[in-house]
């Protein structure tokens, strides 16, 4: 219980503060703003499921020091700080605006909704009976409840 509250803390904290200790949380915030950034060190356009997916991969090896955090502009860039906002090192800023863009949003959007249709067929398909609707148990071959067979 003692770690949920710590968590808490350090979500209300970077709430407050806007320095997030994860690049997840800083881009929580980002994509409030756009979901199509540019890569500051090359110029290379990076969408948001491309960033989220760095983003989970920094977070998971922890390599941030301890005193650096993510900050986010009022535009959505998403820059390292070390501590010391001024000298704020930004990433991933968000892209101009150009047909480029347009179409990466364009993209990304339908990636989305897909995903989303995707994973409700999967809840639909996997985790209730096709015949009554009951939730299934994982491992089973027959619903519990009407005895329909499970089809994979």
């Amino acid at each position: 219980m003692e770690q949920d509250s710590s968590y808490q803390t350090i979500a209300e904290m970077a709430f407050w503060t806007g320095h997030y200790p994860f690049m997840l949380q800083a881009l929580a915030i980002a994509i409030q703003k756009c979901l199509v950034w540019r890569m500051k060190e090359d110029g290379a356009p990076v969408t948001y499921l491309t960033l989220f997916q760095l983003a989970k991969e920094q977070d998971e090896n922890n390599s941030l020091p301890a005193s650096s955090f993510y900050m986010v502009s009022r535009e959505g860039a998403i820059g390292l700080c070390p501590g010391v906002e001024y000298m704020t090192e930004w990433i991933f800023v968000p892209m101009e605006p150009c047909d480029e863009r347009d179409r990466l949003f364009e993209e990304t959007l339908e990636a989305i909704k897909k995903m989303e249709e995707d994973t409700d067929e999967q809840v639909a398909t996997h985790f209730f009976c096709t015949q009554c609707g009951a939730r299934l148990i994982e491992g089973n071959a027959f619903c519990t409840e009407c005895g329909a067979k499970i089809v994979d």
